[in-house]
């Protein structure tokens, strides 16, 4: 039954065959998983507080450093184990020792209360 999951996860397009196309585009989504976070929250039109209770944070707090960022991606995204959500907060902060809380709201790219628009600085 678990391999029947796995395959069905693989073939991406639904043909019964794990072609190079299913497989590429299997390894691409595992690369960007910030991309997928932003996927679900534009498909869900998430808004950016709601956003940060699940990631257990508030406007209020001034920056993330790596192992906040990390832990809370690992709360909003459970599918990110440990290592994943360290290369993806690695990733977000690019060598800088924090981010801000108003800077991950623009990188997250979460809806406004009151907006039927996305908020979209990147």
């Amino acid at each position: 039954m678990q391999l029947t999951a796995l395959f069905n996860h693989l073939d991406v397009n639904k043909d019964g065959y794990i072609d190079f196309a299913d497989w590429s585009k299997i390894i691409k989504e595992q690369g960007n998983h910030l991309q997928y976070i932003k996927d679900v929250i534009l498909k869900n039109q998430l808004k950016t507080d709601d956003v940060l209770k699940r990631m257990n944070l508030t406007r209020e707090q001034k920056a993330l450093s790596l192992v906040n960022l990390k832990d809370a991606l690992k709360v909003l995204d459970i599918t990110l184990n440990e290592t994943k959500a360290f290369k993806l907060a690695q990733s977000i902060l690019k060598n800088k020792e924090f981010i801000g809380i108003n800077e991950l709201i623009d990188l997250l790219e979460c809806f406004e209360e009151g907006s039927n628009i996305g908020i979209n600085f990147i």
